[in-house]
């Protein structure tokens, strides 16, 4: 049935609609029939405070959607437009333009808009995925207009879209139908939160020693090992471990200078050659600076970036601090921007291990510190100062089996991370069907 209605065949019990061929029994609308939508308010920014207070409410923004880090209140007499968790809004202007949001309560501000249906035919949830449609999607994107030198929805579009609308009680079938999908999916990303805070626990107790990888093989007990990590946690070296600064490490463990395992290295592109420009971030280390942004943000002359071949390191001398360091693993030849330092190792440590450590949020507070601390005060941490950094070195032996650890960890958090694209990718092919009436539930 469905092949015969993508093939544009009137199957039995099946209709004709504005769009798409739907079933007989269900209504052939535009989204105006069935729905109205009404756009936010923008009070003054002189009445903006950044904390609850008595009197006031919260003001609703794009960005509240993804983050606490804004949370913005005015006066409940400023307030024109509100909004409660059930509400369907809509992201006005981008990029990306036409978000569909909902979860949050409170007044909401000229960049959303509240879609606001009959809700004596149409459920608001119903109205939440059918607004994920991509066809409409694709046609507002396409359709787009400047308003106030941002892109905008095409109102008129939205409007004018069709919306095959089955009864209240397909409906809620629908959703159950959709809301199965949704907690696999939700539950799937509980596991890897779950599995990223144990991975960030291995890392921390592993690259420091505090658990050893053979601790089972000399027969410590599981509450041997627990003993241990509660020492610690307390600043106490245990049997077997040394204090040095501020770090607890196992004592046949050396705690050496940057400068004894890695030297600097600098090569210009002096030949202009055209090796893939890269750039640093925070999590990723390392990456194509072309397919990450989206866009050239290098210089098109390459003459004077540096060279970084496979296995060493680069780190944005500017940067660092924010965790901007990185692992070359890609490619033969890079190239990285001249404000970064680059670096190689020898043999007397792992650069998987080197990498994960300097990762960690221990260095990145020790490279904040010496930033804040620089001489000339213009917040860069060079080669002569980044060398001088002590880190802790296990036996080569160990640094293998820590790493190969924490790299089996991370191979199950991105097994589970494509499996949760997969299910998306498949969940959203399935809404697709069911809110087109392609596919139906028992009705």
């Amino acid at each position: 049935m469905i092949e015969k209605i993508v093939n544009q065949e009137i199957p039995k019990g099946y209709k004709k609609g504005k769009h798409y061929v739907i079933p007989e029994n269900w209504d052939d609308l535009v989204i105006s029939d069935i729905v109205r939508f009404s756009g936010g308010a923008q009070p003054p920014r002189s009445e903006f405070i950044n904390e609850p207070r008595k009197g006031y409410i919260r003001l609703i923004q794009i960005r509240d959607y993804k983050t606490d880090d804004y949370l913005t209140y005015i006066p409940i007499e400023k307030a024109r437009k509100f909004c409660d968790e059930t509400d369907v809004m809509i992201g006005r202007y981008g990029p990306p333009i036409f978000q569909i949001l909902r979860g949050l309560e409170g007044a909401y501000n000229v960049a959303l808009m509240k879609a606001i249906p009959d809700e004596k035919r149409l459920l608001k949830e119903y109205l939440f995925y059918y607004l994920q449609n991509g066809d409409l999607y694709n046609l507002i994107d396409r359709l787009s207009r400047r308003t106030s030198g941002q892109t905008g929805v095409d109102i008129e579009a939205l409007n004018n879209f069709p919306f095959p609308l089955p009864s209240i009680t397909e409906q809620k079938k629908i959703l159950s139908v959709i809301n199965t999908w949704e907690k696999a999916i939700e539950l799937k990303e509980k596991l890897i939160e779950w599995k990223k805070e144990r991975h960030k626990g291995l890392l921390q107790k592993l690259l420091w020693g505090h658990i050893r990888w053979n601790d089972l093989g000399k027969g410590l007990s599981k509450g041997d090992i627990e003993q241990r990590t509660k020492f610690i946690s307390t600043g106490v070296p245990p049997k077997g471990y040394q204090k040095i600064k501020s770090f607890i490490i196992p004592d046949d463990w050396e705690f050496v200078e940057i400068s004894k395992i890695a030297k600097q290295v600098t090569r210009l592109n002096k030949d202009n050659k055209n090796y893939v420009v890269l750039s640093c971030t925070k999590y990723k280390g390392l990456v194509d600076s072309l397919k990450y942004f989206g866009k050239q943000v290098f210089s098109s002359d390459l003459s004077k970036y540096k060279v970084v071949s496979k296995s060493e390191f680069a780190y944005a001398t500017n940067h660092i601090e924010e965790g901007s360091i990185g692992l070359q693993k890609d490619y033969d030849y890079g190239l990285v921007s001249p404000m970064y330092t680059v670096f190689k190792t020898n043999n007397y440590i792992n650069n998987e291990f080197l990498f994960a450590l300097l990762k960690t949020e221990n260095y990145r507070r020790i490279f904040e510190t010496m930033m804040s601390a620089s001489v000339d005060r213009r917040g860069s941490l060079r080669w002569n100062e980044f060398s001088k950094i002590k880190i802790p070195l296990p036996p080569n032996e160990e640094q293998e089996v820590i790493i190969s650890i924490l790299l089996e960890s991370n191979k199950e958090i991105e097994y589970l991370e494509k499996e949760i694209e997969n299910l998306k990718l498949q969940r959203k092919g399935l809404l697709q069907l069911l809110l087109t009436g392609k596919l139906r539930v028992n009705v």
